[in-house]
């Protein structure tokens, strides 16, 4: 929790606590991928850093897109049945 001042506005020194994990839209990551597969190693280092992305999350979204589509099965197959 971040901390006040005697007035009871927040100390913009101390940081909030985090709301949890980031989360990506599927053309937020369509675009990331697009754009990192075109580039050198330098330009990939330099598209990490700039959206602070860690290369094994690249690494999942690109598994995740090339993923064969009869992986991607509801867990339940209740819903199939006709």
């Amino acid at each position: 929790m971040a901390s006040t001042n005697e007035h009871g506005t927040p100390d913009p020194q101390i940081a909030a606590c985090s709301t949890g994990p980031r989360r990506y839209s599927a053309e937020y990551k369509a675009r990331i991928l697009a754009g990192y597969e075109t580039l050198d190693k330098k330009g990939k280092g330099a598209l990490l850093r700039r959206e602070g992305l860690y290369s094994s999350l690249i690494t999942t979204w690109w598994h995740s897109r090339t993923r064969a589509p009869w992986t991607r099965l509801p867990r339940r197959l209740d819903c199939l049945r006709s």
